[in-house]
């Protein structure tokens, strides 16, 4: 009896092109027979063996019969001879939804032609790699038939004529969904790439999934940008995970808060808004930004969010307004007018060891003349600070900073 595995837990690499209409099978049965166990991704299923079998006959070695297929996963069996699903824990059958139809079609179909190579089971990656190879021509040719309304013959065939393999319509490049192998034209100006559509990332251009297999995908899903509509894989979106309410900046305070719990009081904190995707690379999104500080609430932060942010004056450095009041290393802020520099900032000085901060270019030039002021007296004076690191005199009117 020949049986071909569909899911292992072995293998994680190479999808079977029948793993997608199998998991639509089984999801109908768990929400026929269990609903608050039914599945609703791809990947909670995929670490349970799955295989597809049927009855071979020495006398009759022709094609697989529909009426010997059988597919096996986890409790259940799908018998394709009474179209029935069986639970086998509790012995109890229930017809196949009719809905259902096209799907145990396909499957028939796929065992016609894999069973036209060879009958017996190859190791998973050599399995998956020969299933998806016969699948994705029997997809061409019924690319072909959709669009030209003809029959277009490929059958098992590995030697076609190149053109077998080209849309019929511009002779562009065909592209085929990474979990069921359905194909359609690359080219967005042929009427075959809506044949069906397809989403295809902007950065990784094998990464394809129509937009069925697409809607029960996880680990594999694809995302749309929210300003250009096209795809881009979920590790490549972007967001903004909203500004932490409740936190308040303590403005112009020398209090400084520890990353650690800078992090803790983030996290524990509400967010203005959910999770708000960033547009994808290709479009040049206004407003974006992204805080210097890498322990930041957001990697990304919206327009929205960024609305209260601070910029250098040398406009080279910016951080949110929580981080700029709240983390120290990123902004110092001239002791007259309060404006805010970054520390690497060419208008400002500040002395390495007693961290005081001089005056910033134009308030020194607005100031008093230092040869007519009398410097502070400062408790903590440094030899820095008298040494003139830092550049400009502390003047008596600066002690209320201190």
């Amino acid at each position: 009896m020949p049986i071909w595995t569909i899911f292992s837990q072995y293998d994680k690499q190479y999808a079977h092109p029948m793993q997608m209409n199998v998991f639509r099978v089984m999801k109908t049965a768990y929400h026929m027979l269990y609903p608050s166990k039914e599945p609703s991704t791809i990947d909670e299923i995929s670490s349970q063996p799955l295989k597809i079998e049927y009855t071979f006959s020495e006398q009759n070695p022709g094609p697989p019969d529909l009426s010997s297929l059988v597919i096996h996963v986890n409790r259940f069996s799908v018998l394709f001879r009474d179209m029935q699903i069986r639970d086998h824990w509790h012995n109890v059958y229930i017809p196949v939804p009719s809905e259902l139809t096209p799907v145990i079609m396909d499957i028939y179909e796929f065992a016609l032609a894999r069973s036209d190579v060879c009958s017996h089971q190859w190791d998973t990656m050599t399995e998956s790699y020969f299933a998806r190879r016969i699948w994705r021509q029997l997809q061409v040719e019924r690319y072909h038939q959709r669009v030209s309304q003809r029959q277009v013959s490929g059958g098992t065939n590995t030697r076609l004529p190149p053109a077998f393999w080209k849309c019929s319509i511009c002779a562009s490049d065909l592209i085929h969904c990474n979990s069921c192998q359905v194909a359609s034209c690359e080219s967005h100006d042929c009427r075959g790439s809506s044949e069906p559509p397809l989403a295809r990332c902007i950065m990784h251009l094998n990464k394809v999934l129509c937009l069925p297999c697409l809607e029960y995908q996880d680990s594999q899903r694809l995302v749309q940008c929210p300003q250009c509509n096209s795809w881009c894989c979920t590790k490549n979106q972007l967001s903004c995970t909203g500004r932490p309410v409740g936190i308040e900046s303590n403005s112009f305070s020398r209090r400084r808060w520890s990353n650690v719990r800078l992090i803790m009081a983030y996290c524990n904190h509400g967010r203005v808004h959910p999770p708000k995707p960033k547009p994808c690379q290709e479009c040049t999104p206004p407003g974006w930004r992204t805080c210097a500080n890498i322990t930041c609430w957001s990697k990304h932060i919206c327009p929205e969010c960024a609305s209260c942010g601070v910029m250098c004056s040398c406009e080279r450095v910016w951080a949110c307004d929580l981080c700029a009041e709240l983390v120290h290393g990123i902004f110092v802020r001239c002791p007259r007018c309060i404006r805010p520099f970054c520390i690497t900032c060419s208008s400002i000085n500040q002395c390495k060891e007693c961290r005081r901060v001089s005056l910033c270019n134009d308030c020194a030039e607005e100031a008093p003349d230092a040869d007519d002021v009398s410097p502070a007296d400062v408790a903590s004076s440094c030899e820095s600070c008298v040494g003139g690191v830092r550049m400009r005199r502390i003047y008596s009117w600066e002690s209320q900073w201190r």
